[in-house]
């Protein structure tokens, strides 16, 4: 899963807090994104095309700290050739 910033956009009405939002055949991609951001909480299953990150005006969950710290989601263990 390779993570790659779409559109950045503002609304007329801002959200209050942050999310992750995904469409239910993402949701294990959008599990393990948001482990790796100590963020599982934020998970909000939604009408979206691509797993989106919410970010609100508040930010009690500190989503934005979260991903200025992210350095990549942890890859799966090597299995040893033969």
């Amino acid at each position: 899963m390779g993570l790659v910033v779409g559109t950045v956009t503002t609304t007329a009405k801002p959200e209050s807090v942050s999310s992750i939002e995904y469409a239910p055949d993402q949701q294990a991609d959008a599990q393990r994104l948001a482990a790796a951001l100590l963020q599982t909480p934020l998970l909000t299953a939604a009408d979206v095309p691509e797993i989106t990150l919410v970010l609100g005006e508040s930010d009690p969950s500190l989503l934005r700290d979260a991903l200025s710290a992210f350095s990549g989601l942890p890859c799966a263990a090597a299995t040893p050739a033969g």
